[in-house]
């Protein structure tokens, strides 16, 4: 998804509202006002609220398949690409806290065609962690397991310790680098070819 400089300025200022207010409780007009455009220019680039929702979605998940693709064209080994994955998701966690809870928790409340939207991104996100897996496994990296249930796995990992590092008020957040180990850690003891 290419985003030309107004469209950014405006998911930007979108991310900062959706997280302030929530999906339900947000405006156009206030993400207009925040991104210092007029209501119109948002209308011009998204067709509504959820579209602008949904695109912002898509661009950070846009981002992660970039840090993936790119990983994988450098020749990274399998260790850099899987820590990068769980960097990049619990960076988000971290960093858009408030964001983050925006998406999990209006999600129950969206219409069928944006959950199938949603389902059909999560499950493409899933097959590029999928490739990474597979390779691994074929190289004798990981076991000879079902590519599809390691990613379930790995993704359970990290959106528990997001979840609960990150998003939950009550605790102190770790940094994300020795999160990232402690799952890299806790995955690979699980699923190494010994």
């Amino acid at each position: 998804m290419e985003l030309n400089d107004k469209e950014r300025l405006i998911l930007d200022a979108a991310a900062e509202v959706f997280a302030e207010k929530g999906f339900f409780k947000a405006t156009v007009s206030e993400i207009a006002n925040e991104a210092g455009v007029a209501k119109g220019t948002i209308y011009f680039y998204f067709e509504n609220k959820r579209d602008l929702f949904k695109s912002l979605i898509v661009s950070k998940f846009e981002s992660l398949h970039q840090r993936i693709n790119e990983g994988e064209q450098k020749g990274e080994d399998f260790e850099s690409q899987i820590k990068e994955i769980i960097f990049r998701k619990l960076s988000f966690f971290a960093e858009e806290e408030d964001l983050a809870k925006s998406i999990i928790y209006d999600f129950a409340g969206m219409d069928e065609d944006f959950k199938l939207e949603m389902g059909r991104l999560r499950n493409r996100h899933r097959d590029k962690i999928s490739k990474v897996i597979q390779k691994a496994i074929e190289d004798g990296i990981l076991k000879d397991i079902s590519a599809e249930d390691a990613v379930i796995a790995l993704l359970g990992i990290i959106h528990a310790f997001g979840f609960e590092n990150y998003l939950n008020s009550e605790k102190k957040d770790p940094s994300v680098v020795e999160v990232v180990d402690i799952i890299y850690d806790l995955f690979m003891q699980g699923v190494h070819n010994k």
